[in-house]
């Protein structure tokens, strides 16, 4: 569902993933952005703990994997 809605705003400047990012393996944000076809830059930055930050690329397009606590704060 993710990768399907990523597609979907293919045309977006900035895509803004959100809900997951935790430092659970079985987290598929990090993979969905990947299949997605983007260069990820970094992964794991912390916002808080057990919540990471991700920035990845596609051509000029930015990505961004943030934690639903993102929301919160």
């Amino acid at each position: 569902m993710i990768h399907k809605a990523m597609n979907d705003f293919s045309a977006a400047d900035i895509i803004i993933c959100t809900g997951g990012m935790s430092v659970d393996p079985d987290d598929l944000t990090p993979t969905a952005i990947r299949k997605y076809g983007a260069d990820v830059v970094t992964y794991g930055a912390p916002v808080l703990p057990g919540a990471m930050f991700l920035l990845a690329y596609k051509g000029g397009q930015t990505i961004m994997g943030l934690p639903s606590c993102v929301m919160y704060a």
